[in-house]
């Protein structure tokens, strides 16, 4: 009984992605589990860097069950987005209140992590 109890203690059960980190590249990815729904977010994010058009682009929502990789395809969107040069904003839409209390929300701890990385980058750099 003892050696079963201490292999449980010993079982990873943080097998799913939590939200910050979307901010982090992952280890390991389900491409293949998610090939048609990432080659429309491919399409759509192009699409958006390609628009000539001064209208405010729609959101794109990600529904699933839990566990169904909604949080790793968070993070591969962030990536692709911003290798093509275009910002990425999280806004956590859960709990809405005010829709647009969230959207200043999110912007703000986005930008806010943009500055912590820039400056640990820049403290870095004085050092070498």
């Amino acid at each position: 009984m003892q050696g079963a109890l201490a292999a449980l203690r010993k079982v990873n059960f943080d097998w799913t992605a939590h939200i910050d980190q979307i901010w982090r590249d992952q280890p390991r990815e389900t491409e293949s589990l998610q090939a048609d729904s990432r080659r429309e977010l491919i399409e759509r994010l192009d699409d958006l860097r390609d628009q000539t058009s001064d209208s405010s682009p729609l959101g794109q929502p990600l529904l699933g069950p839990a566990g169904s990789g909604k949080t790793h395809l968070l993070g591969f969107v962030r990536r692709e987005t911003l290798a093509r040069g275009m910002f990425f904003i999280l806004a956590d839409m859960t709990d809405v209140g005010d829709f647009w209390d969230t959207v200043l929300l999110a912007t703000c701890v986005r930008f806010s992590r943009s500055c912590r990385v820039a400056s640990a980058r820049s403290i870095a750099g004085s050092c070498r």
